[in-house]
């Protein structure tokens, strides 16, 4: 019997010994998972942030150019009616191209009239009347996403949409 009385005395320092070294290890592996997590988290939310905020600056800037060059066609083409803007459209024509040519990441600037029908395009030539057989060519060929423009009226394309398509 006394044996068995020694045992329990040896053997528990050992359990009090072994319980930190395997308890030890994993707090501090916790805690290190738990930082690492804390911390990209903490830097994806920054750069998050940042992403918006250059989302928003770029979606602003685009929609004030937008804004500014409405602006200039309204001012341009301001006290004209369809009359006026056909009789002068190359004129008209030249100015709205200026206006285009200024702004790379406008594509084209179109004034329509009471119709729907396009008067003058920038920076391409005037518009002229066609037949509608000539409208319905070149609606086919060149502009295969859009609704084709009236058989009243067709508008020669700039040199750039012809060598891109």
């Amino acid at each position: 019997m006394a044996m068995r009385l020694v045992q329990p005395n040896v053997l528990w320092p050992l359990r009090l010994i072994v319980a930190p070294s395997v308890i030890g290890p994993m707090l501090i592996l916790g805690y290190a998972v738990w930082s690492a997590h804390h911390a990209i988290e903490q830097k994806s939310n920054e750069r998050i942030e940042r992403a918006l905020d250059i989302l928003q600056e770029h979606s602003l800037k685009a929609l004030q150019t937008v804004e500014r060059t409405l602006a200039e066609a309204n001012e341009v083409l301001r006290g004209l009616d369809d009359a006026a803007i056909r009789a002068d459209e190359a004129q008209l024509s030249r100015r709205l191209g200026r206006t285009q040519a200024a702004l790379p990441q406008i594509q084209a600037i179109w004034a329509f009239d009471a119709a729907g029908h396009p008067s003058s395009p920038a920076p391409s030539h005037p518009c002229r009347r066609a037949s509608t057989t000539r409208t319905a060519t070149i609606s086919r060929r060149r502009w295969r996403t859009m609704p084709a423009p009236s058989s009243a009226t067709s508008c020669k394309p700039s040199s750039a949409a012809s060598a891109s398509s």
